[in-house]
């Protein structure tokens, strides 16, 4: 078989300025080893200016700096502008053969073939995180865009799925690729290590640990009437620390009622759980390896990697059963439905006393994050262009 002919692909980039997002990370994982790729194409990641030094060096892959009249004013007017006019217009000068959008986006009209990542439909699917006008206005615009893509990429077949319906994309143009596992997840962390970090974060010796965001399909108020539910029994187990930071001030008005920190303080939980401050990267590992168990409780995530990257440390994990998460966690989790308060108790309650439940789902964990790598990841995506560049060559 003919190795397909070097071509020039194009990237956005604009998430390299959300690190801490999914999408964030996702994007710079995917550049480190396209970096590194074996293929013979060219890749050009379109920028921040700002953004140069952390996008990673290789043969086949460069930086391309615009400056956005836009950038610093107004968050969403300038995304508009640089996935509307500004990528497809320089990428055209560059003479880009393919455009990749690494989050639902692409531009309406992109003069070239297209290969866009959706990781999910969240906006589309739950209301309340498109509650403007000009948020749904922006979601249609850009659902329109892509459902001319030459080719989606998504996370699960859970999402697909999402995408076929709700998008009326044929299933042919669908492609999953599944997020992979950090290889720092993997290593073992030292004692010394743990200890220091523990130290840093005001943890104590046990602990169960929820590391996520604060926004509603979250359902973290489920853990706190879990613990609460546990009190109410008489029955004492490690705290709960959830690593979430503070509720932001600007959010939606109907997301008030998900603050944990109010939830917590109405339950009077101020003994049992732990708001802690949010950890540097380097030490996320340490984080999830010192803990009896990870709690996961989400009601729809398009893969949900904090419940793999637990995994992967040797962290037991009890997952929520809805969206794509039963099809990442497989049977290397307790799943319960996420409505089940005293499931969730009874699975915290059994995790804090059963040593050998604790190894057994340590050892399933660490089998199942072993499936999910990025070199994976990029190879069903480089796949994908290849495909999407031979079409009508």
């Amino acid at each position: 078989m003919t190795a397909p002919r070097p071509r020039h692909i194009g990237i956005n980039g604009l998430f390299l300025d959300h690190p801490h997002t999914g999408t964030g990370v996702y994007t710079r994982e995917v550049l480190a080893r396209l970096a590194r790729s074996p293929d013979s194409h060219r890749y050009t990641v379109f920028g921040h200016p700002e953004q140069a030094g952390i996008v990673p060096s290789g043969a086949r892959l460069r930086f391309r700096p615009m400056a956005s009249p836009l950038h610093g004013r107004s968050e969403n007017a300038e995304k508009l502008l640089w996935e509307q006019i500004m990528f497809p217009y320089v990428a055209s000068r560059c003479r880009v053969e393919l455009l990749f959008a690494p989050y639902f986006s692409l531009p309406l009209i992109p003069g070239v073939r297209t290969v866009v990542t959706i990781h999910d439909l969240i906006p589309l699917l739950l209301p309340e995180y498109a509650p403007s006008l000009p948020l749904q206005g922006y979601f249609r615009l850009v659902s329109a865009a892509v459902r001319h893509a030459d080719a989606v990429v998504t996370d699960s077949r859970y999402s697909a799925g999402d995408i076929a319906r709700v998008l009326n994309i044929p299933s042919r143009r669908i492609h999953v690729a599944y997020l992979g596992v950090d290889e720092r997840y993997r290593k073992p962390v030292a004692p010394d290590v743990l200890r220091a970090v523990h130290e840093r974060l005001g943890l104590p010796e046990r602990y169960l640990l929820y590391f996520g965001g604060t926004d509603p399909r979250k359902n973290i108020r489920q853990l706190l009437r879990a613990v609460r539910l546990l009190r109410d029994r008489g029955q004492r187990i490690a705290p709960l620390a959830l690593m979430v930071g503070r509720t932001p001030a600007a959010m939606p008005a109907a997301w008030t009622a998900h603050d944990p920190h109010a939830e917590a303080a109405r339950l009077g939980l101020d003994k049992e759980v732990l708001f802690l401050e949010r950890p540097r990267d380097e030490e996320k590992a340490a984080l999830y390896a010192g803990a009896v168990a990870f709690l996961w409780p989400s009601r729809y995530e398009g893969f949900g990697l904090p419940p793999l990257e637990a995994m992967a440390c040797g962290t037991p994990v009890v997952c929520s059963n809805a969206s794509s998460l039963p099809e990442v966690a497989g049977d290397a989790a307790i799943l319960l439905s996420p409505d089940d308060v005293g499931g969730w108790a009874d699975a915290m309650q059994r995790l804090d006393g059963d040593e050998e439940l604790r190894r057994d789902l340590a050892e399933r964990g660490r089998r199942q994050a072993e499936r999910f790598t990025w070199e994976r990841t990029v190879g069903g995506l480089r796949a994908v262009f290849d495909a999407v560049l031979e079409e009508r060559s």
